[in-house]
């Protein structure tokens, strides 16, 4: 576990120091509007990433977190949206649906295909709604949509979606 915490945090380091990079970078060369956008995407992830940590959902962000140290993984982003309360009592369902629907989506394709994903989690009314989104090269799949285990799944050319909707109230 110290060992996956490290790595972690060197991750994390190396992450923002790619980034002041740009930002500086931008600077020299007297770009200031990019300079000033990145500045945004920077600001942007860690409000998103202080949103996250409002639900109180430990074991869906450590999974989250630590999910780029797997070999050869595309990177993952998340967006927290609407959610005016924690939801630590589907912390567990939330993880371990994720990983069900990103494993699906991975048995119909190989995970080299994907150049980028992201989780969504939404609050909807009296719902809670994980959105994934892997975006790839899947053009040899036939485009269709179904459901299955209580996930909608869309397969598309470029684009893979799965949706999973849960009583924000729902003890688990």
């Amino acid at each position: 576990m110290e060992q996956k915490i490290i790595q972690f945090i060197q991750y994390r380091r190396h992450e923002l120091m790619n980034q002041l990079q740009m930002i500086q970078g931008y600077i020299q060369l007297k770009k200031l509007d990019l300079a000033i956008d990145k500045i945004g995407e920077v600001v942007e992830d860690y409000e998103q990433e202080r949103r996250l940590f409002y639900l109180r959902i430990p074991k869906f962000t450590w999974w989250l977190f630590t999910l780029p140290l797997e070999e050869n993984w595309y990177p993952l982003t998340y967006e927290i949206s609407n959610f005016s309360q924690t939801i630590e009592h589907l912390d567990e369902t939330i993880l371990l649906k994720s990983q069900e629907i990103i494993g699906k989506l991975l048995t119909c394709i190989h995970h080299t295909q994907v150049s980028e994903g992201k989780i969504n989690l939404i609050e909807d009314g009296e719902d809670m709604i994980i959105h994934v989104d892997l975006h790839g090269d899947f053009s040899l799949l036939k485009e269709r949509h179904f459901d299955m285990q209580e996930v909608s799944y869309t397969v598309k050319k470029d684009k893979m979606t799965a949706i999973y909707s849960v009583a924000l109230h729902k003890k688990v």
